[in-house]
This record gives C-alpha cells, structure tokens and sequence, in this order.
C-alpha cells in the first residue's frame, strides 16, 4: 500500500478539528485514495457521495432547510446510518456541485459529524467553488507522489536520499 505524506495531515485534520476538509489537486493524484484509506482508520462509518457517479445526490441541496433537514435527506439516499461522532461523511467531486461550499457551514455548526471533501478544481468551475466559508473549511492540496514516496512504493528504503553524494569529473 502506498504511504503518502498527505494521508498524515489529513489524518491529522480529521481528528483535531472542527472545520471541514476540502481536498484539491489534480486528477489521479490519490485524494479519493487517501481519504478512504485515513477514513476507515479513524471512524466506524464512512458515507461517501460522489457527485460525479451519483449526479441525483446535487439535488440533496436544492431547496434543504438547514442541517437537520440536510443529515435527513444524506442518510436516506444513501441508506446508511449516521453515527453521530463515528461518521466521516466523504463528499468526492465537490466541483460538480457548488451548493455543498455553503451548505457545509450549516453541517460543520450542527457538529455531530466529520466531513472532508474533495475535488479536481478545473477551469471554469474554480471560480465559482471558491468562495471558502472562512471558519468553517480549510484546504490542502495534494500532488502527484514526490520522489521519496515513490521510493517507498518501490521498495526502496527513503534513505537512499541520505547516501553520500559522489563528485565525479567528466574529465
């Protein structure tokens, strides 16, 4: 299994604050990845709604009337249980669905849950998804593996970075 170093601060996000997680990056960098994997660490539940595969679920927040009515409308279309303080509610793809940026400071004030959210913020649909609820979310941003995390991956112990570094002249 890969070890990125994003799973730490997500890992540590999640279980010191009160906020919400948005995490960004580019396509196939491992964001799903990694907030599964540090999910099912650290809670007994994880709902997970992915507004790309699961387009229906944008229509969760149209018209909801606040974050009772919200947490109703999640755990019925997903048909899963929400344990309050054992659930990660995971949402992927976030940029398919502008209404959660303003619905998740109503969800982070209720309290019961931890949510993370991420997404591939690309062209156009940036401008619109970054209107950061400041108090409510913070954001990081994963990138492709670095050279030591491949190495890791590999099968290659990270302290080959450490082995002396030989100077030779082409001479």
């Amino acid at each position: 299994m890969v070890k990125r170093k994003a799973d730490e601060l997500i890992r540590n996000f999640i279980l010191n604050d009160k906020r919400s997680l948005l995490v960004t990056g580019a396509r196939q960098v491992g964001k799903t990845f990694s907030i599964r994997k540090v999910g099912k660490e650290c809670f007994d539940n994880i709902v997970e709604i992915n507004f790309v595969e699961q387009p229906d679920a944008i229509e969760l927040f149209s018209e909801q009337k606040g974050a009772k009515d919200l947490l109703l409308r999640l755990s019925a279309f997903t048909k899963k249980p929400l344990v309050p303080g054992k659930t990660l509610i995971f949402f992927d793809e976030v940029q398919e669905c502008k209404e959660i940026v303003t619905a998740i400071k109503f969800l982070v004030d209720e309290g019961s849950y931890k949510y993370v959210m991420s997404g591939s913020l690309l062209g156009v649909e940036l401008d619109d998804l970054r209107s950061v609820p400041v108090g409510y979310m913070d954001e990081i941003e994963m990138y492709p593996l670095d050279l030591l995390e491949f190495f890791e991956a590999i099968g290659i112990g990270t302290d080959v970075n450490d082995a002396p570094k030989h100077n030779q002249s082409l001479g």
